[in-house]
């Protein structure tokens, strides 16, 4: 059964005849697809048609129609006034992105505003595809159905729409004003405030400041607690009133960290769903209005809510029933950071009226990895509660696509399960010249293994890039993101010069009181800070006494937008002195960026126009550091392309502050040490990543390694001290991350144990293998072979031999 509700509706009336169309082709396109439906789905397909069938938008909804499966069809074209909430449980690999893009674009041509459509996401990345398909088919749509429409301002709107992480959208939500006063001032914060990215220094300090001389708590213990309460919504005062009396040591640590914030006017990532949620509940107008704005509301991952975000679209949907969402229980691999399935599992219970579909047909893997995938949780789960995923098929002949075995390879070491790697990835693009480097990708358990994987491959002479999550907060990056809030400062100021205030006869293009109407409070604070830092930059660059005469100012972003300002100070600094000149080329540098209409020109002028990246492009014998900046700046132009891209797709229509603003808000969210997944490589090279960086990535060859028991599923010291609900649910979400691991690949899967490695400066460790390749049947294996030696090989192939024949 597709359709799983707790309850069973009636059994629906056979579906009536199709609707009379008066396009003979149309009616054709209407049979085809009904004729791969399923009674309920006709009838929910024919609906739609007799809706639009009067008008021109008819062969959009075919179009949607003829790309999408029968359970892709039923969640797309979900009434929710009928089925209640939607809950669409998505195997991996079965297009959950392809049902939320054409739920939004099915939503769009039945009249939805795309600004009353609101789409949470986990990672910046998936929100960013999501809008980038939602804009290409709406263009696509524009050429070919409505030519003569004006599609400029639809794209301008999905531009606009509220597509983002929980995090950012909850920073969005604080910096609005919509009672008159900042919502942030309405939950007791300064309209400037700061998102912290130095939390764990923060935390250090505190537990430096509470701890000394004390035993009791480490500092890991500290900061997981502390994001723990957090997503808990439990503010300082709230977890004193339910801590015991062994819990009173990291109260205070936790009192002593939001003291600690708030001297800094600063708070943390998770503290942000925490005044969003406080917001909310303490001032139900502000709550009405964001509920009456955003008719549609939808969540993508949802099985990685936790307690923080589920409370916040409890609060955002209320009674009404335009819930979407799509998860899958099987992938929910965040306990540690907060995340419950139960919001999954429960949703039924928390939303009575709602109905369940489930995607099971996967598009991404042979039906060898699919079979191996389905055997994961066969004999550890409820038979009510398993998904079994459907293998893709042949075309002509119907019949699964098996593909290449299994490969499982038994290593004697880290260094040979590494050089095994090699020469697969050597082998196989010798036997497929058109495989690239960037089609392989090495997974792991934990970051500690990168440093081995990469020193091995680059012994082999294999192009290789580890996903490093810090990328987003290094300083070349903190650096960027000053400069571009001094262009979006200006550029709003600019904007607003350019459009008389209503009513005002006497505008004057000069006027700088015109555009200080368009820029807030909060806005000119976090400017005058950002000077303080894009001042020191090229190609400012100022010297001791001129950045300390220039930043005395009471707001130096008055040099910007204040000729007179400006003017006064090069006078200060002695107007053919190397600072003045200096001055005058950022102001002039701020005052072209402010004019451009495409992002990717913004990134690139502030990148190379300032001089930011010269003096690295000129050098020929860069340190290592020096490299790694200029790496950092390069993909930062390319980053903002993207963006433009992706995002715009090039509109002009959309005013430059309002790109930049979206940027820094990926931004804010990119730099959280959390965001789940990874990127691929933009260069040719290997991939390497952990498991968790991986979720929501394909490739066509992986290489699953360190598949030993203590490494997969992982043991922690602390295991000791948990209960056996504990640490059984502890190795179900190892079990989890086994599965997400293996249905990453496409073509080919290996994976890898060995008999000794090194593991944490333990020499010689010996684990065995891990108790999860052991669920895999053999049947689906084929042995690794591979020798770096006569002796070992034969030592080796023995040992395979015994464990190949030994009981499953």
């Amino acid at each position: 059964m597709v359709v799983d509700k707790k309850t069973p509706p009636p059994p629906p009336p056979p579906p009536s005849a199709p609707p009379r169309l008066s396009d003979p082709e149309h009616a054709k396109i209407v049979a085809q697809i009904a004729s791969a439906l399923k009674p309920h789905q006709i009838q929910i397909f024919y609906r739609e048609v007799e809706a639009f069938k009067d008008s021109g938008l008819l062969p959009g909804i075919l179009r949607i129609a003829s790309r999408l499966n029968p359970e892709q069809l039923e969640t797309v074209f979900h009434d929710h006034k009928i089925g209640g909430p939607l809950l669409i449980l998505a195997c991996a690999g079965s297009g959950k992105t392809t049902s939320l893009v054409f739920r939004i674009i099915f939503l769009i041509l039945k009249g939805v505003p795309p600004t009353s459509i609101i789409a949470l996401t986990f990672t910046v990345k998936a929100a960013e595809e999501m809008r980038s398909r939602v804009r290409r088919f709406m263009d696509e749509l524009y050429k070919d159905v409505l030519p003569g429409a004006d599609k400029g301002i639809m794209l301008a709107e999905i531009a606009r729409m509220w597509m983002g992480t929980f995090h950012s959208v909850a920073l969005k939500i604080l910096k609005e004003n919509i009672t008159g006063q900042m919502n942030c001032e309405l939950v007791g914060l300064r309209p400037a405030f700061d998102v912290t990215a130095d939390n764990y220094k923060i935390i250090k300090a505190a537990f430096d400041s509470m701890m000394t001389g004390k035993k009791g708590l480490g500092f890991d213990e500290v900061v997981s607690k502390i994001e723990h309460v957090k997503n808990e919504l439990l503010t300082v005062e709230a977890f004193k009133k339910k801590a015991t009396r062994k819990e009173k040591k990291f109260a205070d640590i936790y009192e002593c960290y939001q003291q600690m914030l708030e001297q800094r006017r600063s708070i943390d990532f998770n503290d942000m769903l925490i005044y969003v949620v406080r917001l909310f509940k303490e001032h139900p107008e502000v709550l009405k209005h964001y509920q009456d704005r955003f008719g549609y509301v939808m969540v993508d991952e949802y099985q990685d809510t936790n307690y923080a975000q589920y409370t916040l679209c409890k609060l955002l949907i209320g009674e009404r029933p335009e819930f979407f969402c799509v998860g899958d229980d099987d992938q929910s691999i965040y306990g540690w950071r907060g995340a419950d399935v139960r919001n999954i599992l429960f949703f039924e219970k928390d939303y009575p009226s709602a109905t369940r579909v489930k995607l099971v047909r996967n598009y991404r893997s042979t039906a060898t990895i699919i079979a191996a995938a389905n055997e994961v949780f066969k004999k550890v789960k409820p038979k009510q509660l398993l998904k079994v995923i459907e293998p893709p098929k042949d075309g002509a002949t119907g019949e699964p696509q098996w593909g290449e075995k299994i490969a499982v390879y038994h290593a004697r070491d880290e260094r040979d399960e590494i050089k095994f790697v090699a020469f697969e990835i050597n082998r196989l693009r010798r036997l497929e010249p058109e495989l690239k480097y960037g089609d392989f990708a090495v997974l792991y358990r934990t970051n500690s293994q990168n440093k081995m994987v990469k020193r091995f491959l680059d012994e082999e002479k294999i192009p290789c890039s580890v996903y490093d999550p810090r990328f987003w907060s290094r300083p070349e990056v903190k650096n960027i993101k000053e400069y571009l809030r001094v262009v979006n400062y200006y550029a709003r100021f600019y904007a607003a010069r350019k459009s008389p205030v209503a009513g005002d006869d006497d505008y004057d293009d000069d006027r700088p009181q015109t555009a200080s109407r368009a820029v807030t409070p909060e806005i000119l604070a976090q400017v005058n800070k950002s000077m303080k830092v894009v001042l020191t930059l090229p190609p400012s660059s100022l010297h001791r006494e001129s950045y300390a005469r220039v930043t005395h100012l009471m707001s130096p972003a008055n040099i910007l937008t204040d000729t007179e300002t400006f003017e006064n100070m090069k006078m200060r600094l002695g107007s053919e002195t190397v600072d003045a000149k200096n001055l005058a080329r950022f102001r002039a540098l701020v005052d072209e960026l402010s004019r451009e209409q495409l992002f990717g020109e913004v990134m690139r002028g502030i990148v190379e126009r300032s001089g930011l990246m010269f003096q690295l492009s000129q050098q020929s014998d860069l340190t290592r550091d020096e490299a790694a900046a200029l790496k950092v700046y390069k993909d930062l132009v390319t980053e903002a392309e993207e963006f433009e891209k992706n995002t715009f797709a090039g509109s002009t229509s959309v005013p430059i502050y309002e790109k930049i603003s979206l940027f820094l808000e990926n931004i804010e969210t990119k730099s959280r040490d959390s965001e789940q997944s990874a990127v691929k490589s933009r260069e040719d090279a290997i991939n390497i990543m952990t498991l968790h960086s991986a979720k929501g990535l394909e490739f066509d060859t992986v290489f699953f390694i360190g598949l030993e028991d203590n490494i997969m599923p992982l043991r922690h010291i602390e295991d000791k001290e948990l209960d056996k609900k504990s640490l059984r649910k502890r190795r179900d979400e190892e079990r989890r991350l086994f599965y997400v691991g293996i249905t990453r690949a496409k073509k080919r899967l290996y994976l890898t144990f060995a008999d000794e490695r090194v593991w944490w400066g333990n020499k010689n460790v010996h684990y065995g293998i891990s108790p999860f390749i052991k669920s895999i049947p053999k049947k689906f294996h084929v042995k690794g072979s591979y020798a770096s030696g006569i002796f070992s090989a034969l030592v080796r192939a023995i040992k395979s031999v015994l464990w190949w024949f030994s009981p499953s």
